[in-house]
């Protein structure tokens, strides 16, 4: 940890869940970030393996890096929010930047050197938000094939689908207040919802297409990049119980901030929660795809089909 004036701070939220066999190098990588003030708010929820004696074996070394929350068994979206809040309030010292993190990665040195580098330059009363490319790699750190996409970083885009990874995700703290000012739909998580408002509000968002982040797949992933074929995109798109998330974050967004966007981006998201009300709403919205339209034809084939079957 760095404590020179000109060197940015970054508070890393990180929720922890039986996590002993890949934590060790996820927290090695986040204390050896190079030219960076990195400090950990951690909520471990219920472990019941070897997690907790290992965070504390990690305090002991960095008790000046390191805030540990112990909890029970709330899910990873409730236990980021728990540790959300935390950061709001957080009183050790005021943080530059704030970023999520997950349990069994490992992060490239440079990630949150090229991180605050990006965001520094934007005014900082305007939400700001820098995500990266990462690449996959499984339970024995073998590199496994990691698409390279390219996207648009629109309003749009964020209605229907989320690019950004929360573990590659840094912000600012204007970001953080705005996110925290409304809940999020029960299942939109914590990333997809700071990443969509933060365009909702027409603040800043920086892509960098080098891979900062070694994204680790294995069998007790909670949440990962999994290869989807596209019969089940569209099964998935049209069937499983939580559809219409579209509309409801959508929904979520207008109520909330409605008052705090410009106004395309108010009646956008409003064409998205009303628009099974009627055939006319519904064909509006197909017709707004050059706004929804993403660069994945596939995507946007699933857009087409889930409003004209009303589960968007």
């Amino acid at each position: 940890m760095l404590n020179n004036s000109d060197v940015k701070s970054v508070l890393v939220m990180l929720s922890t869940y039986n996590g002993e066999r890949f934590l060790r190098k996820q927290l090695d990588s986040i204390i050896n970030q190079e030219d960076v003030c990195v400090y950990l708010l951690i909520r471990d929820d219920g472990s019941t393996d070897n997690t907790l004696h290992i965070l504390d074996e990690y305090w002991s070394l960095y008790p000046n890096m390191i805030t540990i929350y112990r909890g029970t068994n709330i899910g990873c979206v409730q236990s980021f929010r728990f540790l959300m809040e935390k950061a709001d309030t957080f009183t050790l010292f005021f943080p530059d930047f704030y970023a999520f993190c997950d349990q069994d990665d490992i992060w490239v040195n440079e990630k949150l050197k090229r991180a605050t580098k990006a965001l520094a330059v934007y005014d900082q009363s305007i939400p700001s938000l820098f995500f990266s490319h990462f690449k996959k790699i499984d339970e024995w750190e073998n590199e496994l094939f990691t698409e390279k996409k390219e996207f648009k970083l629109s309003f749009g885009e964020a209605l229907i689908m989320n690019p950004s990874v929360g573990c590659t995700q840094v912000f600012n703290r204007i970001c953080l207040e705005k996110s925290l000012m409304c809940n999020p739909p029960q299942l939109v998580l914590h990333d997809w919802w700071i990443y969509s408002l933060c365009l909702a509000l027409s603040g800043n968002v920086i892509y960098d297409s080098d891979a900062l982040v070694l994204y680790r797949q294995h069998s007790s992933n909670v949440l990962g990049a999994q290869h989807i074929s596209r019969c089940r995109k569209f099964y998935n798109w049209l069937f499983k119980k939580n559809n219409n998330l579209c509309m409801h974050l959508a929904e979520s967004l207008y109520k909330g901030y409605g008052n705090q966007m410009n106004s395309p981006n108010k009646n956008l998201v409003k064409l998205c929660f009303v628009y099974r009300k009627n055939i006319y709403y519904r064909f509006k919205l197909l017709f707004s795809i050059s706004k929804c339209r993403t660069i994945s034809r596939d995507v946007n084939y699933g857009f087409i089909l889930s409003v004209l079957f009303g589960k968007f």
